[in-house]
């Protein structure tokens, strides 16, 4: 089984990147996921400091939705030059796109 932090898709090798923003990407404009004022930010930083991509929340195993884990769409395109997306590009030969879930309705 893996973790909120595994998106590497098995039958490619390469890490699973939305093919576009989910619904209530915290990249769209305004607060769609409610977050207190700062959160944002701290994430970007925290990833950009790490180097890591951005797990998009619709697919982490506590959303409900059952899809597989995947990069933020909204992360990848505003920060296209994190070191986990240059490794991807360089070492695997890119990413493995995927259609964003559909949030979980309770």
């Amino acid at each position: 089984m893996s973790d909120d932090t595994d998106v590497l898709d098995p039958a490619t090798g390469r890490p699973r990147l939305l093919s576009r923003r989910c619904s209530t990407c915290v990249f769209h404009p305004g607060n769609r996921m409610h977050l207190e004022p700062g959160r944002l930010a701290d994430l970007v930083e925290h990833n950009r400091r790490a180097g890591a991509g951005l797990t998009c929340h619709q697919t982490l195993n506590s959303a409900g939705t059952g899809a597989p884990n995947a990069w933020c769409r909204g992360f990848f395109d505003a920060y296209p030059d994190t070191l986990a997306f240059q490794l991807a590009r360089s070492l695997l030969g890119g990413v493995t796109e995927v259609e964003p879930p559909e949030p979980h309705e309770p």
